[in-house]
C-alpha cells in the first residue's frame, strides 16, 4: 500500500513561525523540510518544486514578495532571486 507524503507539519494559516535562507539545489529538498511559502529578498526569477511535486518557474518576481505555495525544493537552475523559506 502506497503512503502519501507527510505534509508540512507547521500551521497552514496565520503568520509564519520561522524563516530560513533557502538552500538552492536541483537534487536536494529544503534542509528544514517543506516550506509553507517562499519569500523573495531580491527581485529575480524563482524556480521551485511544490509540495505536490510540480515544478514552477516564476520570472521577474519583485523583491519582498510572498509566494503562497508550499515548496519542497528551491532549484538552483533558474533561480536568481535571494529566497527565504517560510515555516
Amino acid at each position: 500500500m502506497a503512503t502519501n507524503p507527510t505534509p508540512p507539519s507547521r500551521a497552514t494559516s496565520g503568520p509564519a513561525n520561522d524563516a530560513k535562507v533557502a538552500n538552492l539545489s536541483d537534487s536536494a529538498d529544503l534542509t528544514a523540510g517543506p516550506a509553507r511559502s517562499l519569500y523573495t529578498r531580491t527581485t529575480g526569477n524563482v524556480s521551485f518544486v511544490t509540495f505536490g511535486g510540480t515544478t514552477i518557474s516564476l520570472t521577474a518576481v519583485p523583491a519582498f514578495t510572498v509566494i503562497p505555495i508550499a515548496a519542497s525544493r528551491v532549484l538552483s537552475t533558474g533561480t536568481t532571486a535571494e529566497v527565504l523559506a517560510l515555516y
